[in-house]
């Protein structure tokens, strides 16, 4: 059985120590922290962005994006690259 987490505030101190803990677990995990306006996304090697597939938190052009994201959703996004980190500027649910 998979089971699937929703971290609140998954870029905090505990948030992020508790999404290391459950990925070690062998468990997916998707974060959304609104106060900080970042998503943690479970992904596919995206190569023209030269970025291997794997867990990662971004954040997120529009906070607003993020309303409606639920544990385990399949999502499309589009990825920027801003300098020195990656900004998600759309993210939609994929069905």
């Amino acid at each position: 059985m998979s089971r699937h987490h929703l971290v609140a505030g998954g870029s905090g101190f505990i948030g992020s120590h508790l999404c290391d803990r459950l990925l070690a677990q062998g468990a997916r995990v998707v974060a959304i922290d609104e106060t900080t306006g970042s998503v943690t996304l479970d992904y596919q090697p995206i190569p023209h962005l030269f970025l291997e597939g794997g867990t990662r938190t971004f954040a997120v052009e529009d906070r607003g994006t993020l309303t409606g994201l639920a544990p385990g959703q399949a999502v499309r996004f589009d990825l920027e690259r801003s300098g020195r980190r990656y900004v998600v500027t759309h993210v939609e649910n994929a069905n």
